[in-house]
């Protein structure tokens, strides 16, 4: 990518690039109030339809139909939809959307006899709070293995988006619903579309761990550092303590002889979303004390991992 300024280029002799990252432009108005379900029914079926790029918030995901509502594998509460964004929508950025495309579950948008179906990646959390801190930041820092979170990117029935929605199909999703603590969930946000940012290098934290790589430039990696908050692509704002969840300390496992180092693993990744977490305290209770963000590999764009910092 041709970033138009020399003094954009990479100062390290390992190879290096700056990635753009797309931060959310938001759409005037919450949902509260008695009306509050019905337009969360309207902005789902807005989002399946891609009139808009995605929803952050609420309590109602699109689910397909005899899916069962996600559950946290560590306290088995039902999760909450945290991020839903349209895979196929125009107002959902280009790169982002390549890098889903790779996966065999997010086609493009298509047709297959049933009718539309629309490439939708979700993001689930647990949003549990308690004394010894939440199951997702237990989860993500590494301190229980059961994941506190869903990640994936389905094909979905636009039909799923419209009417009662086949999240509450069954009375079992129904239950489901019902429990979520309104005092842990986030208010429904639309996002219409996102807008690029200032190209991001790799964290400077990120440079201590790298092997052989000389000199830098300290003030290219101000310049070019992680912005906080939430956004689809860049560099994860990093900190002293980081942890990537998984097996052989995050490395993702899939492929075979090359590929794989001699733990029997290979990092290749890159950050999809930073989800902003630490940014949300306000009149509820959902928030984490440290930045969290998902990996996707590269080889491997079915493999996700949930990256944590908890000392920034």
């Amino acid at each position: 990518m041709d970033l138009g300024s020399p003094s954009r280029s990479c100062p390290l002799t390992l190879p290096c690039e700056l990635t753009i990252p797309h931060f959310p432009n938001y759409r005037d108005g919450h949902m509260d109030g008695a009306s509050s379900y019905i337009a969360e029914l309207f902005n789902l079926a807005a989002l399946a339809a891609g009139d808009i790029s995605s929803i952050f918030g609420g309590t109602l995901p699109i689910l397909n139909e005899g899916e069962a509502w996600p559950r946290c594998a560590s306290c088995a509460r039902p999760l909450s939809p945290y991020l839903q964004v349209n895979a196929s929508s125009v107002h959902t950025p280009e790169e982002f959307r390549a890098v889903l495309f790779e996966l065999e579950d997010c086609p493009a948008r298509h047709k297959e006899g049933s009718g539309d179906l629309t490439p939708l990646f979700q993001v689930f959390l647990c949003t549990k709070g308690g004394r010894d801190f939440s199951c997702l930041e237990q989860s993500a820092s590494g301190a229980v293995s059961t994941p506190a979170w869903l990640i994936r990117c389905a094909k979905i029935s636009t039909r799923s988006a419209t009417g009662i929605p086949r999240a509450l199909a069954s009375a079992e999703n129904t239950t489901a619903w019902g429990s979520i603590d309104p005092d842990f969930s986030l208010p429904q946000r639309v996002i219409s579309s996102w807008t690029a940012g200032n190209p991001e290098a790799l964290a400077i934290e990120a440079l201590d761990e790298l092997d052989d790589i000389g000199d830098y430039d300290g003030a290219f990696f101000e310049a070019h550092g992680p912005a906080s908050g939430l956004k689809l692509l860049g560099n994860a704002v990093l900190g002293k303590v980081n942890n990537i969840s998984g097996p052989l300390n995050g490395r993702c496992t899939e492929g075979a002889g090359d590929d794989l180092d001699a733990d029997g693993g290979h990092w290749d990744y890159r950050c999809l979303v930073q989800l902003g977490t630490p940014q949300l305290a306000g009149d509820h209770n959902f928030s984490t004390t440290g930045n969290i963000w998902v990996y996707q590999c590269k080889q491997h764009p079915d493999v996700f991992r949930i990256g944590y910092s908890y000392i920034l």
